[in-house]
């Protein structure tokens, strides 16, 4: 019965099928460990950057290799990479891009992914947050290779608000990856049901980006500007690394004080809303985010993080 339901779930996945000589076969797909091609980019204001796959005389990109592009901007600027009006990449297997893909890192590559893209659907855009990106595109050593895709790199200038919710957003990654590793001494399981807390509690607030303006008629709370409080993040000791998660709450909560917007925000009653869409939606109401806040600052440290020391008052 077991078999019979893993083959019928097989055939359904019609494009993999396509794909595949033999789903039963051994995986023995071989891949580059270390780049094959390498190319840093230092953007301008105002400037943009295009690179495409290099295909052989047959109009298709090379097996087994490992490209590497990384991008820099200035001060208070982001990259955007599109990938224009075509794409051609292996597709996906029954789990995801597991074959040849394009993976696009928010910084260096290895941690931080943003988006990782194979198929023929044209990727959407992706703005990072930083002043670097990494695009890599990986390719197996097999016979399935495809017409490939060419990435546009362009410098994006950016409002005081996002600059600030970027500092944010920057220093949940950090504390994101340092949380994994401080927990290497426990199983993988605790270890990435800690990182995916950090996770669980940031995206509750990153509603607040969309939502936060530097003109506005109905603002959150009274602060301004100059009331926003850039998150400290000090890796260096135990106690400062705990000291870094009570500052980044307290800068989301700085930066709803100071930027977010309720102009955009509708709380009027709306029939057959879902108690989960309620419950988001409710969740925005400024005296409820600030209460979440504060309930978050004490959980954030002092219940979820003591096995790195977290003990805060």
């Amino acid at each position: 019965m077991k078999l019979a339901w893993t083959l019928a779930a097989l055939a359904s996945a019609r494009n993999f099928l396509v794909e595949s000589d033999s789903l039963l076969d051994t995986d023995d797909r071989i891949w580059t460990p270390d780049f094959t091609y390498k190319e840093e980019i230092a953007l301008a204001k105002g400037e943009t950057h295009e690179w495409t796959v290099p295909l052989d005389i047959n109009s298709k990109y090379l097996a087994n290799q490992y490209y590497r592009i990384y991008v820099t901007c200035p001060e208070n600027t982001a990259i955007r990479v599109s990938f224009g009006g075509a794409f051609d990449v292996e597709l996906a297997d029954v789990t995801g891009c597991n074959n040849d893909a394009v993976i696009v890192y928010n910084g260096p590559d290895g941690n931080n992914e943003m988006g990782r893209f194979c198929g023929s659907d044209v990727p959407e855009p992706v703005l990072g947050t930083r002043q670097d990106m990494t695009l890599v595109f990986k390719t197996n050593e097999n016979e399935l290779r495809h017409a490939g895709f060419r990435a546009t790199f362009e410098v994006v200038d950016l409002d005081q608000n996002i600059i600030e919710w970027n500092k944010i957003h920057n220093a949940y990654e950090t504390l994101k990856n340092e949380i994994f590793e401080e927990h290497d001494h426990k199983n993988d399981n605790i270890q990435n049901k800690k990182a995916n807390f950090t996770t669980r509690i940031f995206r509750r607030f990153v509603w607040m980006k969309d939502n936060s303006n530097m003109v506005c008629d109905q603002p959150a709370d009274v602060g301004s500007p100059e009331d926003f409080v850039e998150p400290v993040i000090d890796l260096s000791t135990p106690e400062s690394t705990c000291t870094s998660l009570g500052t980044f709450i307290e800068s989301i909560r700085s930066f709803h004080y100071a930027y977010v917007c309720m102009d955009n925000l509708n709380f009027d009653v709306i029939p057959n809303l879902s108690k989960v869409e309620k419950r988001e939606r409710n969740s925005k109401i400024p005296a409820k985010t600030k209460k979440m806040l504060l309930n978050q600052s004490r959980q954030f440290t002092d219940q979820k993080f003591h096995a790195m020391g977290c003990l805060l008052e």
